[in-house]
């Protein structure tokens, strides 16, 4: 599909496939002074596949001046939006959530950046928005979770990125290359394994009043630093006293300083293959072990779960309870190998959704294990 005038979208779920790669995308943005009203609607991509696990195409693609883009919900893809060369683009209102994502150690990459990603032979970068060359840009109150990078921007300026939610995805939550005089404030940049990646070569770029906290490590090099209880980092020349006489709030700007989630310190960022735990399904992680006694905590939404099978151990110290729990676990003393030992277990309570985006009604049972 082509949009090329100001178009409104009748809102539903809208299930199409784009190729894979991103020369295509399911749908093509293009012209002058557009503004695209998806109300609400949902692009969901690789219809067919009974997850998100294999992701591909891409959703959106935008070229052309002055656009917006609002009140959008992209998932399923392997890239949400991408443009290239978009002078004043705007996206407002919108979710590039559930989109693919794996979690690979950043020491598995050559470049200690996340930018470096970018360069790998034969290797697609899975984003949710990607930015080329757009200057005077602002993405503004969307959320991003789930993915595998959040934004990667690059050749960019005089953008503004504020009062969006862009957390739990397993890469970058914003990646800079070759941006200046750009403001990032006021977002929710926890809980990805970078939160903020700015390259060396990107400068006099304002970061401000974000939380970037539970994320293994932030880039920043040389631009504007602020430091507070929920951004772990300290400046010299900019301190907490006098951020407000050197960068203003937004006026609208959204106060980020309580975390979204409830558990705080570096001993709650869970990863699986998929990328980082968001407390919002059940899930059960090994802690510790000591000799034979396996420790593990449940987290997951308001409910009960309970054991239901299970191998290797010969007892726990408790079959049924709420979220969350720790359950420390017996190994049986004739089990020699940890491959083969396995708890299995079974929750209801309220509605959830889980790392794929899919919903799981109230009361409905779910099995998950470990």
């Amino acid at each position: 599909m082509v949009i090329t005038e100001s178009v409104t979208v009748m809102p539903d779920i809208y299930r199409m496939n784009a190729n894979e790669g991103s020369d295509e995308s399911a749908i093509l943005i293009k012209g002058e002074n557009i503004v695209v009203d998806f109300q609400g609607a949902t692009l969901q991509g690789s219809s067919g596949e009974k997850t998100f696990v294999r992701s591909f195409g891409t959703a959106i693609k935008v070229e052309g001046t002055n656009i917006e883009i609002k009140n959008l919900k992209v998932k399923g893809f392997l890239n949400g939006l991408i443009a290239k060369n978009v002078d004043s683009l705007k996206i407002s209102n919108s979710s590039f959530n559930y989109n693919f994502s794996s979690y690979l150690d950043f020491h598995q990459w050559p470049n200690e950046s996340l930018i470096g990603i970018a360069t790998l032979p034969q290797i697609e970068i899975a984003t949710s928005v990607k930015l080329d060359s757009c200057n005077n840009f602002i993405f503004k109150n969307n959320q991003v979770k789930q993915n595998e990078n959040g934004l990667i921007i690059s050749n960019s300026k005089n953008g503004e990125i504020s009062n969006n939610e862009i957390s739990n995805n397993s890469h970058a939550g914003i990646s800079f290359q070759h941006c200046h005089h750009n403001k990032i404030m006021h977002n929710y940049l926890d809980w990805n394994t970078s939160g903020i990646s700015i390259s060396k070569n990107s400068v006099e770029n304002i970061i401000a009043y974000n939380s970037a906290t539970h994320s293994k490590k932030n880039l920043l090099e040389k631009n504007i630093l602020f430091e507070n209880d929920f951004f772990p980092f300290s400046t010299d020349s900019i301190s907490q006293n006098n951020i407000i006489t050197k960068v203003a709030p937004l006026p609208d700007g959204q106060k980020v300083n309580s975390l979204k989630y409830k558990f705080r310190g570096d001993q709650y960022i869970l990863r699986n293959k998929w990328g980082i735990y968001n407390f919002e399904y059940p899930a059960i992680w090994l802690r510790e072990i000591n000799d034979d006694k396996y420790t593990f905590a449940i987290f997951g939404p308001e409910g009960n779960w309970k054991i239901v099978n299970g191998n290797g151990f010969s007892q726990t110290s408790r079959q049924s309870g709420s979220m969350p729990a720790t359950i420390v676990a017996s190994k049986s003393k004739n089990e020699k190998s940890d491959l083969s030992l396995s708890l299995e277990l079974e929750f209801i309570g309220v509605e959830f959704t889980d790392q794929f985006g899919n919903v799981n009604p109230r009361g409905k049972t779910l099995k998950f294990g470990f």
